[in-house]
């Protein structure tokens, strides 16, 4: 089911980033510290093994055997808001063969790179989903990405300096949960909830505690306002 196939991994289609930005930038190339083309090739990789057809040589060539996945975002979407199968906070995919045996299986999906910074051995992305399920009208996903590297033992491989060795990323699985249809929100006309959530009930408790402030506060001036008046007429 497409429904399924779309829970089990987020991190889908790739355009190009509005912002770079180089936080340790060093010029492409140094071993030990990359620049702005090797992390481009990180972010093509990775595009590249999610967007388009699952292409197993790619994964094999530009990941590390040990390769980790953890996202509690991706666990959360697969267990569909129950208790499993995934545990959260352990890790999605915990070999690159596991990966390649999860991520072969699964359909492409939009996904906008909103920003792209770099450090010397890691790459960071900030994305979003706008249709990232079959429900309509979606609600488009937000997340963050951090992918650790290390540069490639086989220092000869021009083509792949670096090597992907750990994926970090969460996002708003509300919204993803809802674009599945795991999840119906219960709404009002005008798009808000019908029952009062805990974050609506602290602003409604603030709003009460802001509105009875004000009151005090008028009482206590024209209380003063009154006093200065009657001691000014005696």
């Amino acid at each position: 089911m497409r429904s399924l196939a779309l829970a089990i991994f987020p991190f889908l289609t790739f355009t190009a980033a509005s912002e770079w930005l180089d936080l340790e930038p060093r010029s492409s190339g140094h071993f030990n510290c990359m620049g702005r083309l090797d992390a481009k090739k990180i972010a093509n990789n990775f595009r590249d093994l999610i967007n388009l057809e699952f292409n197993t040589t790619l994964a094999r060539v530009s990941m590390t055997p040990n390769f980790h996945d953890y996202s509690d975002g991706v666990n959360e979407l697969v267990n569909a808001g129950c208790p499993g199968p995934n545990t959260l906070g352990e890790a999605t995919f915990s070999s690159r063969e596991e990966f390649i045996m999860g991520q072969s299986t699964q359909p492409p999906i939009p996904f906008q790179i909103l920003n792209l910074w770099h450090t010397c051995t890691s790459v960071h992305l900030r994305w979003r989903s706008s249709a990232p399920g079959p429900i309509h009208p979606e609600l488009p996903v937000t997340g963050l990405v951090a992918i650790d590297t290390v540069p490639n033992p086989d220092g000869s491989n021009c083509e792949q300096p670096w090597l992907m060795e750990t994926v970090y990323s969460e996002f708003n699985s509300g919204a993803w949960l809802t674009d599945l249809g795991n999840f119906t929100a219960s709404c009002t006309k005008a798009g808000t909830p019908k029952k009062p959530n805990v974050m609506m009930k602290a602003k409604e408790a603030c709003d009460e505690v802001e509105t009875e402030s004000n009151v005090q506060s008028n009482v206590q001036s024209n209380s003063t306002l009154s006093t200065v008046a009657y001691a000014r007429a005696t």
